[in-house]
């Protein structure tokens, strides 16, 4: 059997263009999603509904960091500036690491600081437009 060719997320990253900071990340996640349409009507088949493909939404990406101390103005000045690109690195141990770049802007900024344990910051992030994807 060969090898996995997975890999973990050891190493990934996130830099703000124009909010300013690369930040040590702990997860990154997304969501891209699609709207269904109800197209039931009085005569639809089998007494069941039907659905079509509406628009596609664009990516909402949920970013946990490291608090880190003499952050959180930077961040939060971002929650109010404008549209800037945002770029997220990938690990690839094998070689090069892979350069996700995308326009967005911040739309929540969340601090969790638990007795026991380290704090986190979290920043969600809208994607603007959805990319060409090759």
């Amino acid at each position: 059997m060969s090898q996995s060719t997975g890999t973990i997320g050891y190493g990934c990253g996130v830099t703000f263009g124009t909010t300013g900071g690369t930040y040590e990340v702990l997860s990154i996640r997304d969501a891209l999603t699609r709207a269904e349409i109800d197209l039931t009507h009085s005569a639809s088949p089998n007494k069941s509904k039907e659905y079509g493909a509406g628009l596609a939404d664009t990516r909402v990406f949920d970013i946990e960091l490291i608090y880190r101390r003499g952050e959180y103005a930077t961040l939060y000045n971002g929650t109010i500036g404008p549209v800037e690109t945002i770029t997220f690195t990938i690990p690839n141990p094998g070689g090069t690491d892979e350069s996700i770049p995308i326009e967005g802007f911040i739309t929540n900024l969340g601090t969790e600081i638990p007795v026991e344990d380290r704090m986190t910051r979290t920043v969600t992030v809208r994607e603007t437009h959805r990319p060409d994807v090759a």
